[in-house]
């Protein structure tokens, strides 16, 4: 259990929104719940986001709603709240990449996803064009 969230429930909603966005982790772990709107579209406050100082929409997939949903209780000002030490993500995040048969380094943790998020937008943009 994350709180009062099933774990399962908690990491799937997580690695959904961050592939969705290829936002950086600590960005998304201080949205508020209200930053996600009904038409399906998270922003992330420029407050939050590195080096930036403007507010940026994602489109979350139909499939990122649900897992977020269900992970939602009355009473949450954050999207994903972490009851725990922020350092104990990348540790817990560690168990799970090993639980599933993946590498836990350094460079296998939330980045990675940005990085794959990076490398698959390119890849769809460039293939539109031939």
């Amino acid at each position: 259990m994350i709180g009062s969230v099933p774990a399962c429930d908690w990491w799937l909603a997580l690695i959904s929104t961050l592939y969705d966005s290829g936002e950086r982790i600590g960005a998304v772990m201080q949205t508020a719940s209200s930053d996600l709107d009904s038409s399906g579209y998270l922003t992330v406050r420029g407050e939050h986001r590195k080096g930036s100082k403007r507010d940026k929409k994602f489109r979350l997939q139909p499939i990122t709603l649900e897992r977020i949903q269900a992970i939602q209780r009355p009473g949450y000002k954050r999207l994903f709240p972490w009851p725990y030490c922020y350092m104990y993500l990348f540790s817990l995040y560690g168990k799970v990449l090993e639980s599933a048969g993946l590498p836990n380094n350094r460079r296998s943790k939330f980045h990675k996803l940005r990085r794959t998020v990076a490398s698959t937008s390119i890849f769809k943009h460039s293939s539109t064009r031939f």
